[in-house]
């Protein structure tokens, strides 16, 4: 990974849709990738909150700009594996990959769970898709309120592994093709100004 720290805009909040019965309470997170784990602005993450019946999970995950994701098996792979108090709840699931805006797969589960997974374990795209942004909700269904924890999000945890192993998903830096590319011309250049230094001091002799 090259040092430059991915910037896409994270936010960690939660707003209550009021005068709808049963919509319950939609909690957004944004986060970054720095291209080994991921983080959450201002430390304002999912850890002791409460969820009850009706009340909604919407994550973003982004590359930065010109990076993204590729996609390396075909069929049944997690991926946003976030374990909650493993309480037996169920769920609809939804979830959506993209790359520059446009939609490159999609898909909807209803879960029933010890530990609910959010980012289910059938995703499908086909091996080598390319993706710079994941969408993914997940509202509940059925009680108790379940507890999420951070403790998965490090980077020897399926958050890690599955983000950027080279098995399941690959991680791709395009500033490092930014930085390789004009090397050839560097050197090319170099031998250039070698000769022509050289043939000034014959010609000087």
């Amino acid at each position: 990974m090259n040092i430059k720290m991915l910037k896409s805009t994270i936010t960690g909040l939660a707003f209550l849709i009021s005068g709808v019965a049963n919509s319950g309470v939609i909690y957004d997170f944004d986060l970054v990738y720095d291209g080994s784990t991921f983080s959450f602005e201002n430390n304002v993450s999912w850890h002791n909150l409460n969820f009850n019946v009706g009340d909604s999970l919407d994550i973003t995950l982004k590359a930065d700009q010109g990076d993204h994701w590729q996609w390396l098996l075909g069929s049944n792979e997690r991926y946003a594996w976030i374990r909650d108090s493993c309480n037996s709840n169920t769920g609809l699931s939804e979830w959506e990959f993209s790359n520059n805006s446009s939609i490159v797969g999609s898909g909807s589960q209803n879960t029933s769970q010890g530990c609910i997974h959010f980012g289910p374990n059938t995703l499908n795209l086909a091996n080598g898709t390319l993706f710079d942004q994941y969408q993914f909700n997940y509202t509940y269904t059925s009680g108790p309120n379940t507890v999420l924890s951070t403790q998965d999000i490090l980077n020897n945890s399926p958050w890690g592994w599955t983000f950027n192993d080279g098995v399941r998903f690959q991680y791709v830096d395009a500033n490092i093709n930014e930085i390789s590319e004009p090397l050839p011309l560097t050197i090319l250049a170099l031998g250039i100004i070698a000769l022509a230094s050289r043939r000034y001091k014959t010609q000087s002799n």
